[in-house]
């Protein structure tokens, strides 16, 4: 008796069809296999990458002078007395909020906002030039490789740019190299802007970024990126300030009333 299904195949011999069907299926599952593994793979690496980029964004920045970080800590005392007068602590911690790039400049001042608005919109009237904002700090690339970033610092809007900072030193522009703090290894040169004399400088900073990469200017129309002042119980609400639990200094937390 045949085992299996036998046929006639066009060449005059036989087949076991439950054979070759089951050897079909069984190239067909490990593809299937394969192509799922290869699509988690790739959204595994893709999440990985994003999660890194996330975590570098998130936490103090090493480029804050004691000047700004003490006027940045007095400003929200301030504004935090005003709208929140009932903070919470506790032995163990206290609560304080963490303010993104976007808050920061949504209260930052008229003068900031001006900067911030001429600087984005030159680096964006070059070819290929897109920018990415994350919580911390707003990047421009040129492709992969990231050319400049913004953040702010108190009162300063600070430009770093993927410039050797040997090459400017004692220079009018007075570049500060901070090349040993490992997130800004591609953009070692930080100019602070505080004045109008500053942002305009920043010009001519931008432009040899870009002669670098033989990137050429465009014909942009330029855009308004004006946001008007919002408080900090708004900005709360809508996720662009965070609540931090932040821990207690020990002689804090031993003279602290027990209950």
């Amino acid at each position: 008796m045949l085992n299996g299904l036998l046929t006639v195949n066009f060449f005059g011999t036989t087949l076991d069809v439950d054979g070759t069907l089951s050897f079909v299926l069984l190239i067909a599952g490990i593809a299937l296999l394969m192509g799922v593994i290869i699509t988690m793979s790739v959204m595994l690496v893709g999440a990985i990458r994003r999660k890194n980029a996330d975590e570098e964004d998130i936490g103090a920045d090493e480029t804050m002078t004691e000047e700004e970080q003490s006027e940045e800590t007095a400003e929200v005392a301030a504004a935090l007395a005003a709208e929140l007068p009932e903070e919470e602590s506790s032995p163990a911690g206290f609560l304080s909020y963490d303010r993104s790039f976007t808050a920061k400049y949504i209260q930052s001042s008229d003068e900031v906002k001006q900067w911030y608005i001429h600087i984005k919109n030159e680096l964006l009237s070059y070819k290929k030039v897109t920018d990415r904002m994350s919580w911390k700090r707003e990047s421009f690339r040129f492709g992969r490789e990231t050319l400049a970033r913004l953040s702010i610092k108190g009162k300063t809007l600070c430009l770093y740019l993927a410039l050797d900072p040997q090459k400017y030193a004692d220079s009018k522009y007075a570049i500060e190299d901070v090349s040993e703090i490992a997130y800004y290894a591609d953009t070692p040169c930080l100019y602070r802007i505080r004045s109008d004399r500053r942002e305009n400088y920043s010009e001519e900073l931008i432009a040899d970024v870009m002669k670098l990469k033989n990137t050429p200017k465009t014909e942009r129309p330029s855009e308004d990126y004006y946001l008007p002042y919002e408080g900090i119980v708004e900005l709360i609400d809508k996720g662009l300030i965070k609540r931090v639990i932040r821990e207690a200094p020990i002689s804090d937390a031993i003279a602290a009333p027990q209950t």
